[in-house]
């Protein structure tokens, strides 16, 4: 569940995302993501993911366009790791028709 600390910082903590059953009908490089952050501008606030179990996504974390962004962190109180886990069930591997990916960050530059 995201918990938003004001207008322009959001945090994405403590969810458990499960797709074992899912089904490839589509092609393209960005379907079945199982977390996506984007930034509307280069002015976006403070993005926190942590703590996250995420299994059988083609993409685990999609992130565009966010200048201040951490995966993954430490909890307050014992300076521990809070990390993602990202698992994929694919066997060998051998029947992947697209690429499979943990965390894809992309930053777009438009010039008018």
């Amino acid at each position: 569940m995201s918990q938003e600390r004001n207008l322009y910082s959001v945090i994405v903590s403590n969810n458990e995302f499960t797709n074992t059953d899912f089904v490839e009908t589509s092609t393209g490089s960005f379907q079945n993501t199982a977390i996506t952050l984007r930034g509307f501008s280069s002015t976006s606030g403070a993005v926190e993911v942590f703590n996250n179990n995420l299994t059988d996504y083609r993409i685990g974390i999609h992130a565009i366009n966010l200048n201040n962004l951490k995966i993954g962190g430490y909890d307050i109180n014992n300076n521990n790791p809070v990390p993602n886990y990202i698992c994929f069930n694919v066997n060998n591997g051998t029947n992947l028709t697209n690429p499979h990916t943990g965390i894809w960050l992309q930053i777009v530059i438009m010039r008018l």
